[in-house]
């Protein structure tokens, strides 16, 4: 236990050291950069590393923050984080999303009301960490006023129809029945919803991304009900009441998002023109009806302010959605827009993707500045950089964003766009000094040693691990374990002719099944779970002969005689694992409890000994952990 509190102690110490300053370095005709902390993204409340953000928000009505949509973890931890934040320093109430208003809806609909059957359609439409960071805004609303709640809009086209037609179908009234011209597109739907409710994430995701389900396709459906609706409108408003404009908006927005796949499917330049129009004209129709300040984070490319020429976007003469927000002469906004664009040290190299191209004669400078401020900042975390005072990356920036956010942390490679593309590993190896209490009572009753001494029940095992973690994408951890009783050694009270002694020892393979809770923290992991193993306690009696003559049917070679005794078992349990990483070292412990599911007594010559000591493998145990991590990021 001494053990234990001297591990804890070096816990405290040690976050008390990581929370000290983060020293970033530069080129060398530059100052030194520091970043008082990198942002706490395991806490949405922490407000810690934003601070130079207070004295600039209040000045501007909209913030735009440019992501790369396949860092989900990273990218919705710092949404959650981003919408506090400004609420509380710049007045935002209204966030924007890059859905259409129909997912919209759905979103806020939950985080103003709380209802679980629409956290049940998102849980079943979104990806997983999208709809954990709704949970996460509905907790905030919860302590809002209710006249000084955030809400939810989307201002892109309506690219999730499955949304959409979800939405759709809740419009429906449920006590009226529709017009004969109608009933036919209206129980379409209705079939629609419930059938994709069943069968949109199975695992046939080709078909599904083409709109298909089995042999009924979702587009040419939907194209039979918008023909229907706008012939019948009258017959429609009838049936629907107020609902009737929300219906109406939705079957444009869906008539809007074919005539964008036509554009697409043409691979024109008009494809990519006509959504940055439409994506502004949304923005402008909700800015001018609700006013107030607006938030929202976005693909990197509809977030530069500049005029695009390529700058990582690979359209020329290109007038992103910022871009248009800040000319707007009907919004007013050029001084009262704010944009930051996230960096990611995981993405395939600056200049090859674009994010330095047309820098000029210092592109090669900005990108090798660039790489020396990931290379010293630590793994898995999220900075924000302050642009202004960074002479470098501002000749390449300075024009899209106000300040950057720096992130070193993983892509999740479940996203559709990281197809094909193999996840990040990260390995330990290591030692562990464990303690096992175990009960020798039965066992120390039997085999007597001189002067009272018996068998510790607290055993010691030197343990050799290795853990795996494909830390992109999965929480989960497989941890295995081979150890090694340390030995003990007893001279046995007989008063025969014979000097005895025992030697106790033994081995154990376990396997460790684990959950990372805090993988958005890169200097501490924290992982609970469960172990299934193999462990094989061993007695060794030695017996040394002072007279007569041995006798080999008894197992005497010369004056010694040897037996042994096994008692095996499979076991289970949990445990919990905690540790501080320092670079590529980590230093812990792993505290937990040990069942004999087998409960085999103890054996020789592989026959059970009969009326022997029971000795049951369970224990509680605690061991001090060390070792190196190795990853391939």
């Amino acid at each position: 236990m001494f053990k234990l509190k001297i591990l804890l102690a070096c816990a405290v110490i040690a976050i008390s050291i990581l929370h000290a300053e983060i020293t970033m370095g530069s080129t060398a005709d530059l100052p030194i950069k520091k970043i008082t902390d990198t942002l706490h993204m395991s806490s949405p409340v922490s407000q810690i590393g934003l601070e130079k953000l207070d004295s600039v928000v209040p000045d501007y009505n909209v913030f735009i923050i440019g992501e790369n949509h396949v860092f989900m973890n990273s990218n919705t931890a710092l949404w959650n984080k981003m919408i506090r934040y400004l609420y509380q320093h710049a007045g935002v109430r209204t966030v924007m999303i890059e859905y259409g208003n129909a997912t919209a809806w759905i979103i806020d609909q939950y985080i103003q009301t709380g209802d679980s059957s629409y956290m049940k359609i998102l849980d079943d439409y979104a990806f997983e960490e999208y709809a954990n960071s709704y949970r996460e805004l509905r907790k905030f609303n919860e302590t809002l006023p209710d006249d000084d709640k955030i809400h939810v809009i989307g201002v892109d086209l309506e690219r999730g129809i499955y949304t959409a037609v979800k939405a759709l179908s809740l419009h429906l009234p449920k006590d009226k029945n529709p017009h004969d011209s109608i009933e036919l597109s209206v129980e379409s739907l209705i079939g629609l919803a419930a059938y994709q409710d069943r069968e949109l994430f199975n695992s046939d995701e080709e078909n599904a991304s083409r709109y298909y389900f089995g042999s009924y396709s979702v587009t040419n459906t939907l194209d039979l009900i918008i023909e229907d609706f706008n012939h019948f409108s009258s017959y429609y408003q009838n049936y629907l009441d107020s609902n009737y404009e929300f219906f109406a908006t939705t079957i444009k927005a869906l008539e809007d998002v074919k005539y964008w796949h036509q554009l697409g499917a043409k691979n024109t330049i008009q494809d990519y023109v006509y959504r940055e129009k439409y994506i502004y004209k949304r923005f402008e129709q909700e800015y001018l009806k609700r006013g107030g300040k607006f938030f929202g984070m976005f693909g990197r490319c509809h977030s530069t302010t500049n005029l695009t020429e390529e700058n990582g976007c690979n359209w020329y003469q290109f007038k992103s959605f910022a871009n248009r927000v800040k000319q707007s002469d009907t919004l007013d906004l050029k001084d009262k827009l704010l944009t930051i664009g996230v960096l990611y040290e995981m993405e395939d190299g600056f200049v090859s993707n674009g994010l330095l191209k047309n820098a000029g004669p210092d592109e090669i400078e900005a990108e090798k500045h660039l790489k020396d401020l990931f290379e010293k900042m630590p793994k898995k975390r999220v900075a924000l950089y302050d642009l202004s005072a960074d002479s470098v990356l501002a000749k390449s920036f300075e024009n899209d964003f106000r300040f950057l956010i720096l992130n070193t942390t993983l892509p999740s490679f479940d996203h559709p766009y990281m197809a094909g593309k193999s996840e990040s590993i990260e390995t330990k190896f290591g030692y562990a000094m464990g303690f096992y209490r175990m009960d020798f009572k039965s066992l120390n009753s039997v085999v007597k040693g001189l002067d009272g001494k018996t068998f510790k029940d607290q055993v010691r095992w030197n343990i050799f691990e290795a853990s795996t973690e494909e830390y992109s994408s999965s929480p989960y951890v497989s941890l295995n374990q081979v150890g090694f009783v340390h030995s003990q050694n007893l001279t046995l009270d007989y008063t025969d002719a014979h000097k005895s002694t025992a030697k106790f020892s033994g081995f154990m393979i376990n396997s460790y099944g684990l959950y990372h809770l805090l993988r958005r923290t890169s200097w501490i992991d924290f992982y609970p779970g469960l172990m299934i193993g193999y462990t094989q306690l061993k007695l060794q009696i030695n017996q040394t002969k002072t007279t007569g003559v041995p006798d080999p049917s008894n197992g005497f070679i010369g004056n010694q005689s040897v037996a042994y005794y096994q008692n095996p078992g499979i076991t289970w349990g949990g445990a919990a694992i905690l540790d501080l990483n320092f670079g590529p070292v980590y230093l812990g412990g792993m505290f937990g409890f040990q069942r004999d599911w087998s409960k085999t007594p103890w054996i020789t010559n592989n026959a059970r000994i009969s009326g022997g000591p029971r000795t049951k493998l369970n224990s509680v145990y605690y061991t001090l952990r060390a070792g190196f991590r190795i990853s391939d990021y």
